[in-house]
């Protein structure tokens, strides 16, 4: 008994930390490293996300008929600049399935969860392809940074759907409930805004309900999150076996998915140019400046994107969820406004105080003098250009106008709000330190072209009522 009472007391003192080595731990100092970690996690985030969201706008803008940083035959250059920002993602998730596949795991799925995978995907492709390639150039600076918040309209209608056949009682029944009428509100807002200014424009009208259609596809990019949830508390043996393959042969199908994603991608790229009287023929001669700021931004848009989806998963496993990861993704599209919109705002005062009063003028009035009757700079910094380009992407509407500024500011701040209550029950989710990615994440796949919307809605959504929130 004595021997097996030593045995013990010796097994628990090894299990015990020592009392002098818990006193010599600098505990402050790793405190402190632990907050200037977090901060710069943070930092980051918020910086990348910036970054590829900015660099995105600007090829946007580059593509616009109207601006003159590219000239108007140089478009389809920025147009495959954008295509290639759609379909990095689906590169890289192509080449990892593929080595997955090859070294874990490559089950064949059932022939209708293929059908289905693949067609919810092909939606999804074409809905990007016409949004951002289509439809987007043709819009103003302010609705292009906020129409991709509209993209979680589907996903507040699947998060209703979700909570109510759970029939458990929640407290995020109701945001969903109001993000999604938010969303609605804004497209009504921006509808009304483009429409009502011209209703004899017959292809802005095409270019709206363009942007209107692809957002709404887009936002099947994340059924699987919450159809999960539905068949867990649905009778449906169809829908318990689709999310029940879609886990087993989730190789298989990122393959095959990608490659669709890919070709829709090429295929939409391919017919607008000519349909747009565009020539392919010039992206082998355009000239270096042009080449110098296109290969740039473009080189900004991959990286920062790619960097962004990795710190944001680190900051997940790094258990900053708030501070790390949703803080800095929501405020990024305001700080993309402000990169954006200030300059603009700038310029125009201080064309405005340089005529010293001599003469009285209005925005509509700097547009056609300054902004449109300006000559293209071949040899002067981009900067300003730039910043006059997104100034003629607002020419079409009148900022001297309460109303059309009311619109477009109610459409902006609705789609916005949206995405916050859409995502609202991020705040309360549970995550384990070093959880993995698969655990956090429903798809592996982000989304280059509006990356803060990808990551908050690809997070595994869980019903929370009260009790499990107290646990």
């Amino acid at each position: 008994m004595e021997e097996d009472n030593d045995i013990a007391k010796a097994w628990d003192t090894c299990r015990e930390v020592p009392v002098i080595e818990d006193e010599q731990t600098p505990w402050k100092m790793i405190k402190l490293l632990k907050i200037i970690s977090l901060f710069l996690v943070a930092v980051i985030v918020f910086g990348l996300a910036l970054c590829s969201k900015a660099s995105f706008l600007v090829l946007i803008t580059l593509a616009n008929e109207g601006t003159k940083t590219l000239t108007a035959e140089h478009k389809p250059v920025a147009l495959l600049c954008i295509g290639c920002s759609l379909i990095s993602s689906s590169v890289l998730l192509f080449l990892k399935s593929i080595w997955k596949a090859c070294y874990k795991t490559s089950k064949v799925p059932a022939t209708k969860t293929m059908a289905l995978v693949l067609f919810f995907e092909f939606l999804v492709s074409v809905g990007a392809a016409i949004l951002t390639i289509v439809a987007m150039p043709h819009l103003d600076i302010v609705t292009n940074v906020t129409i991709l918040n509209g993209v979680a309209v589907l996903s507040s209608l699947l998060q209703m759907i979700a909570q109510c056949t759970a029939k458990e009682r929640n407290r995020f029944l109701l945001p969903s409930i109001t993000a999604f009428l938010l969303i609605l509100l804004g497209y009504v807002l921006f509808l009304v805004l483009y429409i009502m200014k011209n209703p004899s424009d017959i292809k802005m009208a095409v270019w709206v309900g363009l942007a209107v259609g692809g957002s709404f596809l887009v936002s099947f990019n994340w059924w699987e999150n919450y159809f999960r949830l539905i068949s867990e508390n649905s009778s449906s043996v169809f829908l318990k076996d689709l999310c029940k393959d879609v886990r087993k042969c989730q190789n298989l199908l990122h393959i095959l998915s990608s490659l669709l994603r890919i070709v829709v991608t090429a295929c939409v790229l391919g017919a607008y140019v000519p349909l747009a009287k565009m020539d392919w023929s010039v992206v082998t001669s355009i000239p270096s400046r042009e080449t110098r700021i296109v290969a740039i931004t473009v080189g900004v848009q991959l990286i920062s994107s790619a960097l962004c989806h990795w710190f944001a998963v680190a900051a997940c496993k790094m258990h900053a969820l708030r501070r790390c990861f949703i803080m800095p993704l929501y405020l990024a599209s305001l700080a993309v406004m402000a990169l954006l919109v200030i300059p603009v705002i700038v310029y125009y005062q201080d064309y405005r105080i340089s005529l010293n009063g001599t003469s009285s003028i209005n925005f509509t009035s700097y547009c056609d003098v300054v902004v449109d009757g300006r000559n293209q700079s071949l040899n002067g910094s981009v900067f300003p250009e730039l910043v006059l380009d997104v100034t003629h992407t607002l020419c079409f509407l009148d900022m001297s106008s309460i109303t059309d500024i009311g619109l477009l500011t109610g459409s902006a701040v609705t789609w916005w709000i949206g995405l916050v209550l859409a995502t609202l029950h991020l705040w309360y989710l549970n995550v384990f330190r070093i959880q993995r990615t698969q655990d956090l994440f429903i798809r592996r796949l982000y989304e280059g072209a509006f990356i803060e919307q990808s990551l908050l809605l690809n997070t595994r959504f869980n019903i929370q009522n009260k009790n499990r929130m107290k646990k």
